[in-house]
């Protein structure tokens, strides 16, 4: 019962008032009892400077957070509460794994938050996440660090192709996985790319980051001041 009212609840916050989304400004947790966040939940909701996802949510609804955010930069050293948009819940559970996204749902499309965190439940960070898929720059307004954490071992394509606006971005050891375009055009210009995951290992065993074909590519014209590599890979 407490499931499915806290579902019909999130399903419907966002007809709260005449403009059709909340006017609550400031920061948005979902608790742990929360397991699943319905179609538009927070459609449009701009307020919000931070949103945190437990890793108890195992289902989000098409458009959940698309258009929501405001995109307000903040000092997460004064601002400890303030921590951006934290996904720590997946959106479906596919053959075992636990996905972010799909290439259709749209989940954060046009959504502002500054600072992105994506671990917890999360296995698999679904193609397009962080784009609509519609066209190649029609992205999200992310700023900031883009941290993914452990266990996420596969990031799909074209996840954050276009997404400009990310000063870092870190790509732990457990990812075994990269797509194609999955960081192009990433990246301001103003920040530091850490990567100590691979994209797929060869014939030989060797855990290879790139792909090694023709117009394939994972961070063509992407902008970043400083570049790590490291971790678990073995061949560039």
């Amino acid at each position: 019962i407490i499931k499915n009212f806290i579902h019909f609840m999130y399903t419907n916050l966002s007809n709260l008032d005449n403009n059709n989304h909340l006017d609550i400004k400031g920061s948005l947790k979902i608790e742990p009892l929360v397991q699943e966040i319905g179609k538009n939940a927070f459609n449009g909701d701009k307020g919000f400077d931070s949103v945190y996802i437990p890793e108890t949510v195992v289902s989000i609804g098409e458009k959940a957070f698309a258009n929501s955010g405001s995109g307000k930069k903040f000092d997460p050293e004064t601002e400890p509460d303030r921590v951006g948009l934290t996904i720590y819940g997946c959106s479906q559970i596919v053959d075992g794994s636990h996905v972010l996204g799909n290439s259709n749902d749209e989940l954060f499309n046009n959504a502002k938050y500054n600072n992105v965190t994506i671990g917890g439940n999360v296995e698999v960070i679904a193609n397009d996440l962080m784009s609509s898929g519609k066209s190649d720059f029609d992205h999200t307004k992310l700023t900031g660090t883009l941290k993914i954490e452990s266990p996420v071992r596969s990031i799909g394509i074209k996840s954050f192709y276009g997404d400009t606006g990310f000063d870092s971005v870190i790509i732990p050891d457990t990812v075994t996985a990269i797509g194609d375009s999955a960081f192009d055009y990433s990246g301001s210009g103003n920040g530091s790319l850490e990567i100590y995951g691979y994209s797929w290992t060869d014939e030989n065993g060797a855990k290879v980051l790139g792909h090694g074909r023709i117009n394939s590519t994972i961070f063509n014209h992407g902008k970043y001041r400083n570049v790590t590599i490291g971790g678990r890979v073995d061949v560039i």
